[in-house]
């Protein structure tokens, strides 16, 4: 999105946040990220210069990694969905006893089909990328292996045969279950690495040529604020709080505060360009909610206050004030607000 105005959702890249093994709200396994928007140069429709070169190879790497979001946001979140079901009501250790009190089973996953079609598609688009290549495919071969595992304990729940076969099938089914969804957990882990490096390098060469024009002034401040909320997420990937890195986080916390800060402030003493820009006073309160969110976990490394040691109501770590798991949400919640937003 260099010379023009448009939605900052071109590519809908919102990689749902979760936790992929056990019942813990710990690590996240993936998250959201500020989606990139395909760069309009051309080499068709411009003169080539090193500028227009530089475009057109976002432009084609940025409707590359477009194929493969829609199949990541869609399985990714749905197997985090459905891990988390399964291990609302089951020990990973001991599997199915039939002495739970509650029998929730899983949640069917997205169709693994339509991603191996975005997947392929994906790969056969420019650039070549080897690497990213085998990364996808090896994310849509666990997905599909998952899908039937999943699929089958599903039914086997969901119609209760646990009750005529005294819980022999699930007690089988749990440990290539687990399995299962380890290797999916592996390969996801290896394909979101990927897709989020690049698109960050994209997203910060966009950012730095919107930045030159002061005719993109408010879409250079919404980005720079996008990018910074996501530079900090990376710093709360931490099982408990000795693992947060202090300074890098404060230092990461203060460009956010800075960036919100600058385009509160440009909205405010620019009121009919932000007049414009639909969307934009709930992207501001999703950003000013995941700065506190985010103050409150500086805080508790201040005070040395784990979060690890919270026992919140049904494992809902997302209320406790500074845990990762609500930054995670609120950061989700300021991504959903950038999907909406047009200039």
């Amino acid at each position: 999105m260099m010379t023009r105005r448009s939605s900052l959702a071109a590519c809908a890249m919102t990689l749902t946040l979760g936790v992929l093994a056990g019942c813990k709200e710990s690590k996240p396994q993936n998250s959201e990220l500020t989606p990139t928007a395909a760069a309009p140069a051309t080499a068709a429709t411009t003169g080539t210069t090193a500028d227009d070169s530089a475009s057109v190879s976002d432009d084609m790497l940025s409707k590359k990694l477009g194929k493969y979001i829609d199949c990541y946001n869609r399985m990714t979140s749905s197997v985090v969905r459905s891990r988390k079901r399964y291990a609302s009501w089951v020990d990973d250790k001991t599997g199915p006893t039939g002495k739970e009190r509650n029998v929730y089973g899983l949640y069917t996953l997205a169709a693994a089909d339509q991603c191996e079609k975005e997947i392929a598609a994906g790969n056969a688009a420019k650039p070549e990328l080897p690497e990213l290549h085998a990364e996808a495919l090896a994310y849509q071969t666990a997905a599909a292996e998952l899908e039937k595992q999943v699929l089958e304990a599903y039914r086997y729940y969901d119609q209760g045969d646990y009750k005529d076969d005294k819980w022999a099938k699930g007690k089988e089914l749990h440990g290539p279950l687990l399995a299962g969804f380890e290797k999916f957990k592996t390969a996801n882990e290896a394909f979101e690495r990927r897709i989020r490096q690049l698109n960050e390098e994209v997203a910060l060469r966009q950012l730095t040529e919107l930045e030159k024009d002061p005719n993109t002034r408010l879409e250079a401040l919404t980005r720079r604020a996008m990018h910074e909320a996501n530079g900090l997420l990376n710093f709360v990937e931490i099982e408990n709080l000795a693992e947060l890195d202090a300074e890098g986080y404060g230092s990461k916390l203060t460009a956010l505060i800075t960036a919100v800060e600058n385009l509160r402030t440009h909205i405010e003493t620019n009121k009919d360009d932000a007049a414009r820009a639909r969307g934009l006073d709930a992207l501001l309160e999703k950003l000013q909610t995941y700065v506190t969110s985010a103050k409150e976990l500086q805080r508790r490394k201040r005070d040395n206050k784990d979060f690890a040691t919270e026992k919140p109501v049904a494992g809902q770590f997302n209320r406790v004030d500074g845990h990762p798991a609500q930054l995670i949400e609120k950061y989700n919640n300021v991504v959903d607000a950038s999907n909406r937003m047009s200039f």
